[in-house]
């Protein structure tokens, strides 16, 4: 699975985003592409730098807008599932928990 693909299934923010890509490489072992990413947790959740250039490069390119809401849609599937607010906190709330256990278990990233 890549970045992209997730982003045609999934109507997401940036923030969000960079969570779910954690949960899929470090609590689940898909393999994104991202499995070398420095992770950084922010005021605004997990944030890792090589995801955020390839947004901006997948912007650049045309596979994908930001929205008037702030989310990532692509443009080749536009109508993409769009994540309730519960659903979207318990993503990020469960990247952060098993961010915050691993760095107090010595796992740094």
């Amino acid at each position: 699975m890549k970045l992209l693909e997730i982003i045609e299934s999934l109507q997401v923010t940036r923030t969000l985003i960079h969570s779910i890509v954690y949960l899929f490489e470090q609590k689940y072992g898909i393999e994104i592409g991202y499995r070398d990413c420095k992770w950084k947790n922010t005021a605004h959740g997990l944030y890792c730098e090589e995801i955020e250039r390839d947004l901006e490069v997948l912007e650049k390119k045309g596979l994908i807008r930001i929205s008037s809401e702030g989310l990532i849609v692509s443009r080749r599937n536009g109508y993409s599932e769009k994540l309730s607010q519960d659903e979207a906190y318990s993503v990020l709330k469960e990247a952060l928990r098993y961010y915050t256990m691993n760095i107090s278990r010595g796992i740094d990233y």
